[in-house]
């Protein structure tokens, strides 16, 4: 199962995981209208079966059950509110909308009954994702920890350049297990990492990226081609 947001980086692996495995694979795709017109119709993974999020959200909020939600708790062991507190959206940040509890919990049943349809439909084995940083998102890896399913999420590591994949953020998974006769283990030394670490510093490759792009002609726009972009990407982009 793939969680595809606007990152598409989990598109990516399939695309190449399929290539490499007779698996089946299935995706649920957390993205704006504009974009779903391309995965509606895309050819180049073979997903078993998709589903778009944004189809199962309803326009109109209802009453929550909260029987519905306490039976949820009890047999996940998720603690909804503490989840709904750490949605910007949902929290008193938001200067936009002020969403009253019965909404909250009305929006995140939707999600809790979606997500528990979906895996209980397909039963997948793994779940991957390029992030769990949002309420929906994270709600759905912890979904799929409470059922079993192996979460598979790709991080960003202290290294430049370098990534890992473990069960959650800034965490490595235990290694104990592996069998080291079969798996070469091998240790860095700390002067080779000193050595990388000066040689991949995060700062210089940022001023090099920034000196490059900002040599180049075609990046030099008038203060008219910055607002026209501008008003394009929260035209087309934000919908």
């Amino acid at each position: 199962m793939f969680w595809i947001d606007a990152g598409y980086i989990p598109y990516c692996i399939a695309k190449f995981l399929q290539k490499k495995t007779n698996l089946e694979f299935y995706a649920i795709f957390d993205i704006n209208y504009v974009t779903q017109h391309f995965f509606r119709n895309q050819k180049i993974v073979n997903f078993k079966k998709t589903w778009f999020f944004r189809d199962y959200l309803s326009t109109h909020l209802k009453k929550p059950n909260l029987d519905y939600l306490s039976k949820f708790e009890e047999k996940s062991k998720i603690n909804l509110w503490t989840l709904a507190f750490s949605e910007r959206r949902f929290y008193k940040y938001n200067e936009y909308r002020k969403f009253t509890y019965d909404e909250i919990l009305s929006i995140t049943e939707e999600q809790c009954r979606f997500y528990e349809k979906v895996l209980d439909e397909v039963k997948p084995d793994f779940m991957i994702t390029g992030g769990k940083d949002l309420h929906r998102n994270y709600l759905f890896g912890e979904v799929c920890k409470a059922k079993g399913i192996k979460i598979l999420l790709l991080n960003r590591t202290r290294f430049p350049e370098s990534m890992t994949i473990s069960g959650g953020y800034d965490k490595l998974d235990d290694f104990s297990k592996i069998d080291e006769s079969k798996h070469e283990i091998e240790t860095t030394p700390t002067a080779n990492l000193e050595e990388y670490l000066e040689n991949h510093s995060p700062y210089k490759l940022t001023l090099k990226h920034i000196d490059k792009k900002y040599s180049d002609k075609k990046f030099k726009l008038s203060v008219w081609d910055i607002l026209m972009r501008h008003l394009k990407f929260l035209i087309f982009i934000c919908i």
